[in-house]
């Protein structure tokens, strides 16, 4: 394949993707103008119970870590677990509460709590998770907060994820600008 064509061919995918994520977009901004979702890190959990928050978080800082590379903020840093927590109270993500609860559950039946694990052991879990092994009976619960925490990492705040637009700052763009995709002035 000539490089030109390539390039042709990886614009065109782009292009094909960058519509679908603007439609489906619209359609949920279109279904969320009466939502009031908690947009602070102080705010209190909706979904999640502390233990579930403090496992989950562990997570999201092994799928999304801090400074890797060095300066990218992480999960931790752009509230992805508010983010989550917003989004599974909303009645079309009800079909993802229980695999979710379920896989915490799964995280947690060490003799050592999943958050105080080694990384490595904490890796170890997460692999099982991602091929459904063991307890995890299969791999929905590691898709679905993966899906979920790279949304959270890169929405719109108001969201309640990329706490005061860390993962947009640190690549230096602001979809919220006019004009779109862009460093505002």
């Amino acid at each position: 394949m000539r490089r030109r064509r390539f390039l042709a061919w990886i614009l065109g995918v782009a292009g094909v993707i960058a519509g679908k994520l603007a439609l489906d977009r619209f359609a949920f901004l279109r279904g969320r103008q009466d939502s009031n979702l908690p947009a602070h890190p102080g705010d209190a959990l909706r979904f999640f119970t502390a233990d579930e928050a403090l496992t989950l978080e562990a997570m999201l800082e092994r799928m999304i870590p801090s400074n890797v590379p060095p300066g990218a903020p992480g999960a931790r840093e752009t509230g992805v677990v508010r983010y989550l927590d917003a989004q599974l109270v909303e009645p079309r993500l009800a079909q993802y509460q229980e695999p979710l609860r379920a896989g915490l559950r799964a995280l947690g039946e060490g003799s050592i709590p999943f958050h105080e694990l080694p990384t490595n052991e904490q890796d170890e879990w997460l692999r099982r998770a991602q091929r459904g092994e063991g307890s995890f009976g299969s791999p929905r619960f590691f898709q679905v907060v993966l899906t979920l925490a790279i949304e959270g990492h890169w929405s719109d705040p108001r969201y309640g994820g990329n706490h005061d637009k860390l993962a947009w700052r640190w690549v230096g763009i602001d979809p919220s600008c006019q004009g779109g995709m862009r460093a505002c002035r």
